[in-house]
């Protein structure tokens, strides 16, 4: 992202995008493969817990339960079918988010793209987050909630973690 910029990485995400038939898909700052591996996922936690912009997703356990929900809220979140004719479309999701520099792009009948200002934010004390629990809080009943922990994130940290933006 540095190279090239986050308006490079955008426009590489939508031109990706362009020819899936997704239900949903995002972009962003995150740490994510196969993270029970040595020590990875533990040296990474606190890091988490203090930067909320930044995602964890351990691919193996995501892959097996997302199914057609949304992991949300990223700086670009794809949104398609069913969710987005559940919600009522584009038309919905541009009368819920207000927040300055949110965009909704209609990218065709059935998909969406929702985009959280320039470029991805990792959040923290001084920069808080109102677009990404605004995005949050419109998307919660399409979205996916872990019902397993990555190896190594303790369950009491993991759980709320998870729901940062929401409660």
């Amino acid at each position: 992202m540095n190279t090239h910029g986050p308006d490079s990485v955008r426009k590489l995400a939508l031109a990706l995008a362009a020819p899936l038939p997704f239900s949903s898909g995002h972009a962003g700052l995150a740490v994510t493969g196969f993270l029970g591996v040595g020590s990875v996922t533990s040296e990474v936690v606190p890091q988490l817990i203090q930067y909320p912009g930044v995602d964890l997703m351990e691919l193996d356990l995501v892959s097996w339960e997302i199914g057609t929900r949304l992991r949300v809220p990223h700086w670009l979140t794809f949104i398609g079918d069913p969710a987005l004719s559940a919600m009522g479309g584009v038309d919905f999701l541009r009368s819920q988010l207000h927040t300055p520099g949110t965009t909704v792009e209609s990218l065709d009948a059935s998909r969406a793209v929702v985009t959280l200002g320039p470029a991805p934010l990792a959040g923290g004390p001084d920069q808080p987050l109102p677009a990404y629990r605004e995005l949050a809080r419109v998307l919660e009943p399409w979205a996916f909630h872990a019902t397993r922990r990555p190896a190594d994130f303790p369950d009491e940290d993991f759980f709320p973690w998870d729901r940062r933006f929401l409660d």
